[in-house]
């Protein structure tokens, strides 16, 4: 489990304005650790969008569980009685996601209107302004930060209208959703190795060429660069362990060799497996 957040401080706050409280980025990759009920929660109540950035996790609401791939996320009330979300038992890949929370008066009544009419789940390209907006708060990594109310009115009031605008062009069960979702689904029953774009396309039933096409539009990655940070993904929590040396992780995740398993995992999180276990600080990516 790794995870980072920062808190943020309004000056001469207007509780009429939306306004952020907190964003974080976290990894999870235990079910019983991570399960989060609405029912029975006593914190101050606030909105929440939560947001796969690789593996997947589970949003639960009184419509069914939904599954969370990448470049997809979750918009509730904290008190909803109704939702759970959480990591899910059948995962092999540990669930990393950014989040943000968001209160004003005038919050609550617009998350509640945009999940009656669009539902809960939304779908932006991992490279998407407002999510690449949202993950430089990180640069710093300060836990505190003091912003002004328009900045924060802004910031909430963008990915607000972000979502809409997703929902209103683009339908969760169009083709290339559903090939996506069925693509990400493959990846983690593959428990032997890397596996092959040439393959994934196959077993997807759909052309190379295809598949690549589909992956740029809704994640803004070729799917090789996806595989390859599902797979450090991967090697991070297996490396968070302690347990294991980092010539046993790069054969068990199906590496030629401990040298390319150190040159891919540096071009991903821009540093080596040493120096990844020795800061213990999982990178925006």
């Amino acid at each position: 489990m790794k995870f980072a957040h920062i808190h943020f401080n309004t000056v001469d706050l207007l509780k009429s304005f939306p306004y952020p409280t907190t964003i974080g980025v976290e990894t999870r990759g235990n079910t019983e650790l991570y399960h989060i009920k609405g029912r029975g929660r006593t914190d101050t109540p606030h909105c929440i969008f939560q947001y796969t950035l690789s593996g997947y996790g589970c949003f639960r609401d009184a419509n069914g569980e939904h599954v969370l791939t990448p470049g997809n996320g979750f918009l509730c009330e904290s008190r909803d009685k109704e939702i759970s979300y959480y990591y899910p038992e059948a995962s092999r890949t540990p669930w990393r996601f950014i989040y943000i929370a968001f209160c004003g008066d005038t919050s609550f009544p617009m998350a509640r209107n945009m999940v009656k009419r669009f539902g809960p789940v939304y779908s932006l390209p991992l490279n998407h302004q407002i999510i690449t907006r949202i993950q430089s708060y990180f640069e710093h990594m300060e836990n505190q930060q003091v912003i002004s109310v328009s900045e924060g009115s802004r910031l909430v009031m963008s990915l607000l209208n972000t979502l809409v605008e997703s929902r209103e062009d683009r339908k969760t069960d169009k083709p290339e959703n559903l090939l996506l979702n069925r693509a990400i689904v493959m990846l983690g029953r593959n428990t032997e190795g890397m596996m092959k774009v040439d393959q994934l396309a196959k077993l997807a039933g759909v052309s190379r060429e295809h598949l690549t096409r589909v992956f740029r539009q809704m994640t803004g990655l070729p799917p090789h660069q996806f595989i390859n940070r599902r797979k450090i993904m991967e090697a991070c929590s297996i490396l968070d362990s302690g347990k294991t040396s980092i010539k046993e992780v790069s054969d068990s995740l199906g590496y030629k060799s401990s040298a390319h398993f150190t040159r891919t995992f540096k071009r991903v999180m821009k540093k080596t497996p040493s120096e990844y276990m020795r800061d213990k600080l999982m990178p925006a990516l």
